[in-house]
């Protein structure tokens, strides 16, 4: 089996407003929630046209909606980790220029005790709801409700729900297990080869064997490291900033 047609826009590339003009943050689609959920759009807009038996563009002749099909959604992601973003583009004024909408706080907030998402989070959620309802009416409208299944699932977690957590430099904590381990092994210089680092951290070691990974957890565990809390503050946490560390077992 193979793949008739792909869509997948850069999320890192230059978030621009529908007029071609660059957002003010000047940055990628994830640096104003506004423009993530812009760039979402353009997936939406994709899965409309294959429920409607076009490619991806929605052009050119009918043909047929696809055995799968799919897209993943950024705009939460970016609504849990933003400290603060618009979570809207107002326009186009009479002169086809936008702007942003007021910035509203991103993460999660505390009411009566209890976490709930913030105001820019509690935005995100009802874009997603209603663009996952436009391609429900899509499916229903086009009379393939009963052979579709829907499946919606979560990709990964992306921010702690206590918004005072720390926020930690990874390059500079490579580098040092990476430093140790190259004093004692001089033929195998780098330990770490690859990582995913976000809430956790996930590490792929150039050496399989046990006595790498307890290298590595040691280091973690022995060391600590600057980290910035939510109000930008530098302080110092424990551990490298973890709780508990699995390694190769």
């Amino acid at each position: 089996m193979s793949i008739d047609d792909f869509f997948g826009p850069e999320i890192d590339a230059q978030a621009v407003e529908p007029n071609g003009v660059p957002y003010p943050v000047d940055g990628a689609w994830t640096d104003d929630n506004a423009a993530t959920k812009q760039y979402d759009s353009y997936k939406v807009q994709a899965v409309i046209n294959w429920i409607n038996g076009y490619e991806h563009s929605g052009t050119g002749p009918k043909v047929g909606t696809p055995a799968i099909y799919g897209m993943n959604f950024q705009t939460v992601s970016t609504a849990e980790k933003l400290k603060s973003s618009p979570a809207v583009l107002i326009g186009p004024n009479a002169q086809g220029k936008y702007t942003d909408g007021p910035s509203l706080p991103g993460g999660y907030m505390t009411v009566d005790g209890q976490q709930v998402p913030g105001p820019l989070l509690q935005s995100a959620l009802d874009y997603v709801n209603a663009a996952l309802q436009r391609m429900a009416d899509t499916i229903q409208a086009d009379g393939e409700a009963d052979s579709t299944a829907i499946i919606l699932t979560a990709k990964h977690g992306q921010s702690p729900l206590n918004n005072q957590l720390q926020r930690i430099n990874d390059g500079p904590l490579i580098a040092g297990v990476n430093a140790a381990w190259a004093a004692q092994h001089p033929s195998n210089k780098t330990l770490v080869v690859q990582e995913a680092d976000d809430d956790g951290l996930l590490w792929w070691l150039s050496d399989r064997s046990q006595a790498a990974a307890d290298f590595a957890k040691n280091y973690l565990w022995t060391h600590t490291v600057p980290a910035v809390n939510y109000a930008g503050q530098t302080i110092t946490v424990q551990h490298s900033g973890l709780r508990e560390i699995f390694a190769g077992q």
